[in-house]
C-alpha cells in the first residue's frame, strides 16, 4: 500500500518588510482578487481603503505570491510585517551642508 502524500511544509521568512513600491503599486492577478475577496470578505480596493491593519496583511501575501511562495493568508499569523521607513526623509548626517554655509572665520572660505 503506498503511503499518503504528505503536504511540503511552507517555509515562509520571520520578517517581510513593504517598500512604497510595494504600498503604492500593487501588483495582484484575477486569481488573487478572488482569494482576497474570499480571505477578507471585501474586495481588494475596500480592504485598501479601510483604516484597519488589513492591507498590511494583504499587501505581505501579494509580495510573498510574488515571490513564488504559494500559501494563504493564514500561513502569514507568525510573520513579522515592517513597513519601510519613507525613502524621501533626508538622513540630517548626510546632508550637504556646503551650500549657503558661512564663510569659516578660520580659513576665510
Amino acid at each position: 500500500m503506498a503511503e499518503p502524500i504528505r503536504p511540503i511544509p511552507i517555509t515562509l521568512p520571520e520578517q517581510l518588510t513593504l517598500t512604497r513600491d510595494d504600498l503604492g503599486s500593487p501588483r495582484f492577478t484575477p486569481r488573487e482578487l478572488r482569494m482576497i475577496k474570499e480571505a477578507f470578505g471585501r474586495s481588494f480596493w475596500e480592504v485598501m481603503q479601510d483604516d484597519t491593519d488589513d492591507k498590511f496583511v494583504m499587501l505581505a501575501w501579494l509580495k510573498l505570491r510574488r515571490e513564488g511562495h504559494e500559501l494563504g493568508v493564514d500561513d502569514l499569523d507568525d510573520t513579522i510585517i515592517q513597513i519601510s521607513p519613507d525613502q524621501t526623509q533626508v538622513d540630517p548626517t548626510s546632508a550637504d551642508t556646503s551650500r549657503d554655509s558661512p564663510a569659516s572665520a578660520a580659513t576665510g572660505e
